[in-house]
């Protein structure tokens, strides 16, 4: 994960969680949350100010959220106690362990990891999932690599590298539009891991 950014996510943790909260609910999401991810523990990478994962928590998830920022995680904590929130990195995430998952779910975070970084993440990611277990990955699209006023890198990088990664499992979703949410273009991909 990029260390800038994790510093700009422990700086603003509060300005940033009453942010999320107070965007629109991306009920666009939350509705392919309810068509994809099966009953079961479902952990929540990168899950920020906790927001969504608490909503799962909510539909009857056994949840856990894991960021990489320790003041985000304090943060969810506060505001969603019914949750459980870890400190992990990607791509290592190593406070997992070789724990599995019917869901994993990482909502706009890969960007923010170097190039080399990505494809090791996702193939940690689905290291994490059981045998038809679903994991959701999404990303903000950016026309060029930047940093945001906070100091945040969104990257821009070739769709393939992710890709590469998934193919050996079953595409249930692949779509780029517009998030009700944050009004930001994002790709969204949900895969099934196929038993080997």
């Amino acid at each position: 994960m990029d260390q800038k950014t994790i510093a700009a996510y422990d700086r603003a943790a509060k300005n940033f969680s009453d942010e999320w909260r107070d965007q629109p609910p991306p009920q666009d999401m939350y509705d392919l949350f309810l068509s994809l991810l099966g009953p079961g523990r479902t952990v929540d990478i990168g899950c920020g100010s906790g927001r969504d994962a608490a909503w799962l928590t909510q539909q009857g998830h056994q949840v856990l959220g894991v960021d990489a920022s320790v003041q985000m995680i304090a943060e969810a904590k506060r505001r969603f106690p019914e949750t459980e929130f870890l400190v992990g990195v990607l791509p290592q995430l190593e406070v997992l362990g070789l724990e599995l998952f019917d869901n994993v779910v990482c909502e706009t975070v890969i960007m923010h990891l170097p190039i080399e970084s990505m494809g090791p993440a996702v193939r940690r990611l689905l290291s994490l999932i059981r045998p038809a277990g679903v994991l959701y990955l999404s990303w903000r699209v950016s026309a060029e690599s930047s940093r945001d006023t906070h100091g945040r890198l969104y990257q821009a990088f070739d769709d393939q590298i992710i890709m590469l990664e998934l193919v050996q499992c079953e595409s249930l979703y692949d779509a780029k539009l517009i998030s009700e949410s944050s009004g930001r273009e994002v790709r969204r991909i949900a895969v099934r891991k196929k038993f080997i």
